[in-house]
């Protein structure tokens, strides 16, 4: 696991347990599913904008601010 994979995703189970939400309110909430939320979770690469979006509606951040956390957690090109 990185540290994008690390920082989103503990992100996104700190602020739904902060507004009271499991993880499988989450995902009723967003429409995604459990399984895929968990993936999601695990590995950020591959959450899709539509995700993305949904996700941050439910925990009432912006998008652009999940993707700011999950890109200052890049490593640095060479």
């Amino acid at each position: 696991m990185d540290n994008r994979e690390s920082a989103l995703g503990a992100f996104l189970r700190d602020t739904a347990q902060d507004k009271g939400l499991s993880i499988l309110q989450l995902s009723e909430a967003t429409g995604i599913s459990r399984t895929t939320l968990n993936r999601r979770i695990i590995d950020p690469d591959d959450l899709t904008l539509d995700e993305l979006v949904k996700l941050a509606g439910v925990l009432e951040t912006s998008p652009s601010d999940l993707t700011e956390l999950y890109s200052r957690a890049a490593p640095a090109a060479a």
